[in-house]
């Protein structure tokens, strides 16, 4: 089994374009293989920062030996190509199918790990995000207008003034054993990483971690619905986690009253990640979908995730209306709103309304992940039937995308309006 980073490939053959083709073999077009002494390999790499990233969606052919499962991992084939056909990478890829509610989607997400004749993780550079082994393709099922995360995503890049970080993502159509599956969005996983969340190793005492909201395992949390599950240290020992329940601990003791959450959370990062789930509207914002690392200047910060619940939908806790905060809005949120953290919000805010927050700022911002998406978003409704997309009977039934994208045009610029009156009240 093999994984191999086609850096300076030749190749201009289209993969995955077609889907009554048959995906390429990886010994057919493989490049540069693990423990290669070739003067390729003792070059130095691509700068991903130097790297434009595509203009259109990537190719993703997978072949795999039988079908893939939920949480299971099944070795699969893989060659990942620029839109023009340039080969960017491929070999050995392990792949299930994941998430909590959309593994039962008819178009599922996939969790992807590129291995090494090893078996160990191999990181790639793709398509100008940095290098990893583990990526996610995320089918966007219920976000019709295919554009939530991404936009998400970019907005909270684009608004940072450090090392606060999102999850970078390209558009990806993905051909799996043969047959065409739709229009996908290639993203990083939330990792700690030099392409990542960039913070060094934690020294064993818990200082360094990442954590995500849970409701099945993981530290106890007064304030919010779940319990703080634990993603690095990923081995961690009994110390390194009395390290993280303390830093935590501490952060929510001074939520409730007991000192500053400034001391412990970065204020500036906070206000980030409200300023978007609020503009976006998530629905599950405060609920399982925020991540939080505190790395080498021993402060928190906050990471957005899952924003497809956004932008007039679903269906309940109010979220089809412009108007309203979040519905749900938990105590580790509610007890926060001091006087500081209002002030500061409604000052960012107020300053982003002249900037990228301004409404032609974000229809712009849109229309150009529209526009990248091109003719991909037409063949991925010619493969699935948009007037089947549901999620439990809460979101209004289309049979056209173009009426989506209607909808969200005229519903955000009601929502910047109704922040504009409120955001001093948050």
């Amino acid at each position: 089994m093999i994984v191999a980073l086609a850096l300076a490939c030749t190749s201009t053959t289209t993969l995955g374009m077609d889907p009554d083709t048959t995906p390429p073999r990886a010994e057919d077009t493989a490049h540069e293989l693990p423990g290669d002494t070739s003067a390729t390999d003792t070059a130095e790499p691509d700068d991903p920062a130097d790297r434009e990233k595509p203009t259109a969606p990537v190719q993703v052919v997978l072949e795999c030996p039988g079908p893939l499962q939920i949480d299971v991992d099944i070795p699969c084939e893989g060659a990942l190509s620029w839109p023009d056909g340039e080969p960017e990478a491929q070999g050995t890829v392990k792949v299930h199918i994941r998430g909590r509610s959309s593994s039962s989607f008819p178009k599922p997400q996939y969790k992807l790990e590129f291995i090494g004749d090893d078996l160990e993780p191999a990181p790639v550079e793709l398509f100008g995000m940095g290098r990893e082994s583990d990526w996610v393709l995320n089918g966007m099922w219920i976000d019709r207008a295919m554009i939530r995360n991404r936009f998400a995503w970019d907005l909270f890049n684009t608004l940072s003034r450090g090392v606060d970080r999102a999850p970078e993502s390209v558009y990806a159509e993905l051909t799996l054993d043969g047959e065409y599956q739709g229009l996908y969005l290639l993203d990083e996983t939330i990792d700690r990483d030099g392409s990542r969340l960039d913070f060094a190793e934690d020294d064993g005492s818990g200082a360094r971690f990442l954590v995500h909201a849970d409701d099945e395992d993981g530290i106890t949390s007064p304030l919010q619905y779940g319990r703080w599950a634990l993603d690095y240290p990923g081995d961690a020992t009994a110390a390194q986690r009395a390290g993280v329940a303390e830093h935590l601990g501490a952060w929510e003791d001074a939520i409730q009253g007991r000192g500053s959450p400034w001391d412990h959370m970065d204020l500036d990062s906070f206000v980030l990640f409200l300023l978007v789930e609020e503009l976006m509207k998530n629905n599950d914002g405060y609920f399982l979908s925020h991540r939080v690392w505190r790395g080498d200047d021993a402060m928190l910060r906050m990471v957005p995730w899952d924003l497809d619940l956004t932008l007039g939908q679903p269906n309940y806790n109010d979220n089809w209306l412009s108007s309203g905060w979040i519905y749900y809005r938990s105590d580790l949120v509610a007890d926060s709103a001091d006087a500081e953290l209002r002030q500061a919000l409604a000052a960012r805010w107020r300053e982003g309304r002249a900037g990228e927050l301004a409404d032609e700022a974000l229809l712009a911002r849109m229309q150009a992940l529209r526009d990248e998406m091109g003719d991909a978003a037409d063949r991925n409704w010619e493969r699935w039937d948009i007037s089947t997309v549901d999620f439990y009977g809460y979101l209004t039934p289309i049979d056209d995308p173009e009426v989506e994208w209607a909808a969200i045009e005229r519903w955000l610029p009601e929502r910047t309006a109704w922040i504009d009156a409120n955001i001093e009240d948050f």
